[in-house]
């Protein structure tokens, strides 16, 4: 388990994601780190996020909308 997993702080929205912050499966395992948050902003869409995997996260995956389950300050929880 990460440190993430265990405080994630407040909940928040996609427009409090920022690169970097942790990304995990509903059982809390750490996949990965968010790259690039995939939003149109002035429609207040949001349509998904890129996340980075690997220790030179590399190896990128584009997770929709529909699979995040809860956003935080320090974190994003995946359906997975």
């Amino acid at each position: 388990m990460t440190p993430f997993a265990e405080d994630l702080g407040t909940p928040g929205s996609y427009l409090t994601l920022e690169q970097g912050m942790a990304v995990l499966s509903s059982d809390r395992a750490d996949l990965g780190r968010v790259e690039e948050v995939l939003a149109d902003e002035g429609s207040d869409v949001f349509d998904g996020l890129v996340v980075g995997m690997g220790a030179l996260r590399r190896d990128r995956w584009f997770v929709q909308a529909d699979q995040v389950e809860e956003i935080y300050e320090r974190g994003v929880v995946l359906k997975l």
